[in-house]
């Protein structure tokens, strides 16, 4: 079973997990999420070392 977050009010759903690069310590630590919202099914992005209630998403084309 997916492992659902709720963010900014909404409930999602985390898809994946990937490293953000390859190296550097603008990288270190930190993951870029892909998430479908519950509600209607579209996917969404976020950058982060882990999501919160308050994360920032962008639209996935």
């Amino acid at each position: 079973m997916p492992e659902t977050k709720v963010i900014r009010g909404q409930r999602y759903e985390v898809l994946s997990r990937t490293p953000a690069g390859e190296c550097g310590p603008k990288y270190f630590g930190r993951y870029v999420f892909i998430v479908r919202r519950t509600s209607d099914g579209t996917l969404w992005r976020a950058y982060g070392k882990q999501l919160a209630h308050n994360s920032t998403l962008t639209p996935e084309s």
